[in-house]
């Protein structure tokens, strides 16, 4: 049989090499879950948006008005708060209510009352939703509104 003292000292050896391995996890705590673009938007930077029927715009992005907002700001001279978008539950986020402009059928560049935006900030990629507008009668269309236009974003 080995005496007490000699367990106990094993026993000791054996803690301190566990807590010597364990000691930087405590210490340092595990590693750091990824951050998701769809929770924290696609980070903080200047993008090229390119959209589906020719138009460009950039975007400057900006995280620090809270956890789960944006603030985007457009080279055509608006800014907007940017929240997930709640409507489609799908992580994408909403830029709502932008007076933007849309081209008619002629090529004649009409502003619009108010569009959306909505993007996907993991795949960069989103969609602009017109909903109010007087329409291209005098432009070789009509006062429907127009289709929804794509576009993709691209970090410059």
């Amino acid at each position: 049989m080995v005496p007490t003292k000699a367990r106990c000292t094993r026993t000791g050896i054996r803690l301190a090499i566990g807590l010597g391995a364990a000691g930087p996890l405590l210490l340092f705590g595990a590693p750091g879950v990824a951050a998701s673009p769809n929770v924290d938007g696609p980070g903080d930077g200047t993008y090229l948006l390119t959209v589906s029927d020719g138009q460009t715009e950039t975007w400057k992005i900006d995280s620090s008005c809270a956890p789960g907002c944006l603030t985007v700001t457009s080279n055509h001279g608006w800014s907007k708060k940017s929240v997930p978008d709640q409507k489609y539950q799908q992580g994408d986020w909403y830029v709502p209510d932008v007076v933007g402009y849309a081209i008619c059928p002629d090529g004649y560049k009409l502003m619009v009352g108010s569009q959306s935006y909505t993007f996907n900030a993991a795949t960069l990629t989103g969609t602009i939703q017109v909903s109010l507008w007087s329409g291209c009668a005098d432009h070789g269309g009509g006062k429907e509104l127009p289709p929804n236009r794509t576009f993709a974003m691209s970090k410059i």
